[in-house]
């Protein structure tokens, strides 16, 4: 599709004409331009005047240069502000007490004694844990058979200042052939004296219990022997007593035979 385009409108649109100024701005701005000079004289003194002091110059190279010859130095001078007063202390002049404590009487001396520490405390208290630092519930000591042997080193030195202990790495070693025949022959004394000590008890034990049988039966004994002695003498007293009596001896001597 062909469109026709005309050279105007080619071209860039013209530029907006400027706004007219303001004359009460400009009138403004020409006032804050005007300065007012004053002039103070200054009175004359008829000292001699103070030479002036030499004032130190510096030589820097400032700039690199590319040509052969030496490049000109700039100088820069510096200069230090006069004094103000002569050098000296403020106050030369001050009582000895200044510089020089008086005698301290015993209530003040108690108060600095107890306030003052020595080297040998602070040495002691670098040594101690920092307070905050250990807790119930955090985990200080782990299982040392569960890591290796670089974590052991890391952990114990790491925890060696809180639990004051020191952090070299113990290996675990087995015991030798005899250390165990030894280990095992006392275990095996220990055991058999603890089961002696069992049947030296169980033997006491009956031992007490037969003798408390032996008692009941010799009450029993003499209990029936008293029983007879009863029994005879009231048979003489009628026939009625005796059919009782032969009655009970019988019982009597049916109880005794199934005891």
């Amino acid at each position: 599709m062909e469109q026709a385009v005309r050279r105007a409108d080619l071209q860039s649109p013209q530029s907006t004409p400027e706004p007219e100024s303001d004359p009460e701005i400009i009138d403004r701005i020409k006032q804050l331009t005007r300065f007012e000079y004053i002039s103070q004289d200054v009175p004359m003194t008829n000292g001699p005047l103070q030479p002036e002091d030499e004032e130190e110059q510096l030589e820097f190279q400032l700039f690199a240069t590319t040509k052969t010859e030496a490049a000109a130095a700039n100088k820069i001078r510096l200069r230090s502000p006069t004094p103000s007063g002569e050098a000296g202390f403020i106050n030369p002049k001050r009582e000895l007490k200044y510089y020089f404590a008086d005698s301290l009487d015993q209530e003040r001396k108690k108060q600095l004694e107890q306030a003052a520490i020595s080297g040998d405390i602070i040495l002691a208290r670098s040594k101690n844990p920092a307070p905050g630092t250990a807790y119930p519930w955090k985990v200080l000591h782990l299982p040392l058979s569960a890591l290796s042997a670089e974590c052991r080193a890391e952990a114990t030195a790491s925890f060696s200042k809180l639990l004051d202990k020191d952090a070299e790495v113990k290996k675990r070693t087995r015991p030798g052939k005899k250390y165990r025949i030894k280990i095992r022959t006392k275990l095996a004394a220990a055991k058999a004296k603890e089961d002696a000590k069992k049947a030296q008890a169980a033997d006491k034990d009956a031992a007490e219990k037969e003798k408390r049988n032996r008692r009941n039966r010799e009450k029993k004994i003499k209990r029936r022997e008293k029983e007879r002695a009863k029994r005879a003498a009231a048979k003489g007293e009628g026939g009625t007593g005796e059919a009782g009596g032969g009655i009970e001896d019988e019982r009597s001597e049916s109880e005794s035979g199934e005891e």
